[in-house]
């Protein structure tokens, strides 16, 4: 229990993070967000997790 609890709290953790920094990132810099870099990204992370 206590791995799924880890997963959890820094899976939900990093997403929050990552949302934040790629929507707010835009605003602080003043320039149009990255979008095919950002779905890039996206999809390499998503093959990087293992299949259960």
């Amino acid at each position: 229990m206590d791995r799924h609890t880890d997963e959890i709290l820094f899976g939900y953790a990093g997403a929050v993070l990552a949302g934040f920094l790629s929507t707010e990132a835009p605003n602080w810099t003043g320039r149009m967000p990255a979008q095919a870099l950002l779905l890039a990204v996206a999809g390499v992370s998503g093959l990087g997790r293992p299949v259960r």
